[in-house]
C-alpha cells in the first residue's frame, strides 16, 4: 500500500460506513481518479468488509450507507443537478463510476463471490424517492424506477442476461446472435435488440412486460408468448394474459410521469411512497380497492397530488410525522 494513501484511509472509513457530510463525497471522487488510489481503495474495502464480517455486522453496515446515500436528494433540487455517489469496489483500476443516474442516487457495488459463476457480480440500486439509469457492457441502457434492483455477471461474447427486481425501462443493444434476457422472479424475458418495460413489484401481486418498439419473447413455467409492439403481458397467479397498452401508461415515469390506469387505491399508495420516499397509512382498508386513474408530473408535491385524488376518490389526510402521511377512506 501506498504511504502517501495512508492519509486517507479515516476518509475511506467514513465513506464506507455512510458517514460523510455532501462536500468530501466530491473530495472521494476526487482521490479515486488516480489509478492507484483506486487499487489502494480496493485492498482497503476488502479489509474493511473482512472486519465488518468478523464483527457480524456486515449487512447492517452495508444499510447504513446505502440509506445514507440516498440522503442528497434535497440538496439535488437546490443545485437544480443531479450528482452521482457511487460505492465502488474495483476488480480492474480501469473500471470505476459505469453508472449513470439521472434525477437521484443509485447504490451501485461490486460482488466478487467465489460461488459465482464470473469473476464479478454487479447490482445497482435505487432507493425510494429516486430512479437511475445505467450504461450495460453491451451498450444497452436500462432506467430503474424507484425501489428497484437490477443484478447482472460479467457480459460474455455469448451471454447477456440481467435480473430485475421492481421496475426498469430497457433498451437494448442489437444483437442476433447473442439475445439479451430479462429475468424476474417469474418469468424470462428474451429480446435480441428493442425498447420494453418490466414492472415487477413483489407487492403488487403480478408481473407486466409492455413492448414499446420491436420483439419480445415472454417464458413462464406454464406459457410463453411473443409481443407486439402496443402489447402487454401480464402474468397473474401462473396466468399470462396480453393487452393493448399505450407508451405513456407503460413508461411514463422515465418521463417523470405518473400515469394510472385503473389501479388499487393500495397499489396507488405504494407508488406514491416508493416515489415521494414518505410512509402513508391507509385507513379503513376495506375501501383499499376503490379504482383510480389520473396522470400527475413528477414536479409536483405529493401533497398537490393527494389534493387530485381528492377529487376522484373521497380520502382525507394529515401529517403525522416528517415523512408519514396518513390516508383516511371515508
Amino acid at each position: 500500500m501506498k504511504k502517501e494513501f495512508l492519509k486517507y484511509d479515516d476518509l475511506l472509513t467514513r465513506y464506507l460506513e455512510g458517514r460523510l457530510v455532501d462536500s468530501e463525497y466530491d473530495r472521494v471522487t476526487d482521490i479515486l481518479k488516480d489509478v492507484e488510489a483506486r487499487e489502494y481503495f480496493e485492498k482497503f474495502k476488502q479489509q474493511w468488509e473482512l472486519v465488518q464480517m468478523q464483527e457480524t455486522r456486515v449487512d447492517a453496515s452495508l444499510e447504513r450507507l446505502k440509506a445514507r446515500l440516498s440522503l442528497d436528494k434535497n440538496l439535488n433540487r437546490t443545485l437544480g443537478k443531479s450528482r452521482s455517489l457511487f460505492v465502488v469496489a474495483l476488480r480492474y483500476a480501469a473500471v470505476l463510476l459505469v453508472g449513470l443516474v439521472l434525477g437521484g442516487t443509485g447504490w451501485y457495488f461490486f460482488d466478487r463471490s467465489e460461488k459465482s459463476i464470473f469473476p464479478d457480480r454487479f447490482v445497482l440500486e435505487t432507493p425510494r424517492g429516486e430512479k437511475s439509469k445505467i450504461t450495460l457492457p453491451d451498450g444497452s441502457e436500462v432506467w430503474l424506477n424507484a425501489k428497484s434492483r437490477l443484478e447482472y455477471n460479467g457480459f460474455t461474447a455469448s451471454s447477456r442476461e440481467v435480473k430485475l427486481s421492481g421496475e426498469g425501462f430497457f433498451r437494448v443493444a442489437h444483437n442476433e446472435e447473442v439475445p439479451f434476457h430479462v429475468r424476474t422472479n417469474d418469468c424470462d424475458i428474451k429480446v435480441v435488440g428493442t425498447e420494453f418495460n418490466v414492472m415487477a413489484y413483489d407487492e403488487f401481486g403480478r408481473e407486466e412486460v409492455t413492448l414499446i418498439s420491436g420483439k419480445v419473447h415472454i417464458n413462464t413455467p406454464e406459457q410463453e408468448t411473443d409481443l407486439l409492439p402496443g402489447e402487454c403481458a401480464i402474468l397473474r397467479e401462473n396466468r399470462l394474459i396480453k393487452v393493448q397498452s399505450g407508451k405513456d401508461q407503460a413508461m411514463g415515469w422515465v418521463d417523470n410521469k405518473f400515469n394510472f390506469v385503473n389501479v388499487p387505491l393500495s397499489e396507488l399508495v405504494t407508488r406514491l411512497e416508493n416515489w415521494y420516499d414518505v410512509d402513508i397509512e391507509l385507513v379503513n382498508k376495506k375501501n383499499k380497492q376503490i379504482r383510480f386513474t389520473g396522470v400527475f408530473k413528477n414536479e409536483e408535491t405529493i401533497w398537490q397530488v393527494l389534493d387530485a385524488v381528492k377529487v376522484y376518490i373521497p380520502i382525507e389526510y394529515e401529517k403525522t410525522n416528517l415523512r408519514k402521511i396518513k390516508v383516511i377512506v371515508k
